[in-house]
This record gives C-alpha cells, sequence and structure tokens, in this order.
C-alpha cells in the first residue's frame, strides 16, 4: 500500500474493530485479520474507503499469505 495524506481519523476504531470482528466471525485466522483491518484503518484515515462498498475497499488492499513474510 502506497502512503497517502491523513484526511481524518473519526471512526477508524470503529473500522478496525468491526473488520476484526467480522473476520473472526469469517474463521480467518488472527494474524491474517489484524493484518486486514489496520490496512483498512488506514484507508479510512487517508479518505480512501468514502462511498466505497466492503468489497471495493478490500480490492484496494494487498495482505501477504500465511509464511510469505
Amino acid at each position: 500500500m502506497t502512503q497517502g495524506k491523513t484526511i481524518s481519523t473519526v471512526g477508524c476504531g470503529d473500522y478496525l474493530l468491526a473488520c476484526f470482528l467480522k473476520g473472526l466471525k469469517n474463521n480467518a485466522d488472527v494474524k491474517t485479520s489484524l493484518q486486514i483491518v489496520v490496512k483498512v484503518a488506514t484507508l479510512k484515515a487517508w479518505g480512501r474507503t468514502e462511498r466505497k462498498t466492503w468489497q471495493q475497499t478490500l480490492r484496494q488492499l494487498k495482505v501477504k499469505n500465511k509464511g510469505s513474510g
């Protein structure tokens, strides 16, 4: 993920918690869930989640697979 300019951090914690719980519910492992939620919260801070669906937001992410370092 390339670096962006922080627009607002309002709601980033909500995104982080909600996404983490959704990941756990969907049986994702904790490490992968944490990698995803930190990136989603970052995208929120950068304003890159506005007017996008969850699937559109996830497409902006690149999360390393388990064991890939």
